[in-house]
């Protein structure tokens, strides 16, 4: 390989290093990236109120850029490290399968299928002009990553040429229907086990639950819906081998799915129990917390309906205006002259 694609390389992995320790610092060590008292005085209140929400979710946005980084650029480029050192490459030798035409007819980066002599067939990346199907190709490329440099009849690369082995990220039909069966079933799971909590609580007057809006789980079962819709329909394309959609397409589509189930999970957990006197809070990424009602400082209703229930001077939890059993919440706590 040439000092322009190595080069490449290098900075395409200090780009995904830096964007991954980025993310790692604001999900797990900031937290709280947006901060209502940076909002303007019009919007203070809002983003108060929404916070918390704000922020779990563009965490749960961040996780998922540190997967697709980690897996799709920095572990491949990390493993690649010895071979690079050792000018060890390996050959690629076959007709495109697939023409790139993007951008214009110069140097510029291209994805390839390579079908080979005898059917086996690899998707390698290099820069070049225009590619078109049934090109003879030549790339020596690297066997992790798969990025490589197209060898011309009159060039010479210093690498000792390895045996083309079958590609082993190329993923087929079962593996794909595999995986979709595999997030379907822990989908079915975290629905059942919502439905076992909702016929688990019963409702009286001084004993009952407050649990999510059933419209916000409706949303998070929406994205895990369009996260196994994209995953089907990239599955197709990349099966078929075309619009250029690789493995990367498809764990996009798994992630989507993925962030609307574990969010699905979250919101279940999410719960108020109120048993007599005793009122125990169950938050997303908070331990448990049980206290007598009388220790309630005071609860405010905003000017949306959410009730915000206050503990010692802090905000201990803030209760939509939609959530199930919200009514019962409001006469118990006027019921012992908390809430005006």
């Amino acid at each position: 390989m040439n000092k322009g694609d190595l080069t490449y390389l290098f900075f395409d992995f200090l780009f995904s290093t830096i964007v991954v320790c980025v993310c790692i610092y604001l999900a797990f060590v900031k937290k709280r990236i947006i901060k209502w008292e940076d909002a303007s005085d019009s919007k203070k209140q809002w983003m108060k109120e929404h916070e918390s929400r704000i922020n779990k979710i563009i965490i749960c946005g961040m996780i998922g850029a540190i997967i697709l980084f980690m897996e799709g650029n920095i572990i491949p480029y990390m493993r690649d490290i010895p071979y690079i050192m050792r000018k060890e490459y390996m050959i690629a030798e076959g007709w495109a399968e697939n023409q790139d035409h993007g951008g214009r007819d110069e140097e510029e980066k291209r994805s390839v299928w390579i079908v080979s002599g005898n059917g086996d067939k690899i998707q390698v990346s290099f820069f070049d002009g225009y590619v078109n199907e049934g090109e003879k190709l030549t790339v020596a490329y690297l066997p992790h990553s798969k990025f490589g440099t197209r060898m011309s009849g009159d060039s010479s690369v210093s690498a000792v040429a390895l045996p083309v082995p079958k590609d082993k990220t190329v993923i087929n039909g079962w593996e794909c229907l595999l995986c979709a069966a595999g997030m379907l079933g822990a989908f079915i799971l975290v629905y059942r086990y919502d439905k076992k909590l909702a016929r688990s609580t019963k409702s009286t007057a001084d004993n009952y639950t407050i649990t999510v809006p059933v419209m916000l789980k409706h949303v998070y079962m929406l994205v895990f819906v369009a996260g196994m819709v994209l995953y089907g329909i990239f599955s197709i394309l990349y099966l078929k081998k075309l619009g250029g959609v690789t493995g990367g397409h498809l764990m996009l589509g798994l992630v989507l799915a993925f962030i609307g189930m574990a969010v699905a999970l979250l919101a279940s957990k999410w719960r108020i129990e109120v048993s007599g006197e005793k009122i125990e809070i169950k938050q997303l990424l908070k331990r448990p917390f049980t206290i007598q009602i009388s220790e309630i400082e005071k609860a405010e209703t905003g000017s949306r309906g959410e009730l915000t229930v206050f503990y010692k001077g802090k905000k201990m939890v803030t209760v939509d205006r939609l959530c199930i059993n919200y009514d019962k919440l409001c006469d118990t706590l006027i019921k012992y002259d908390k809430l005006k």
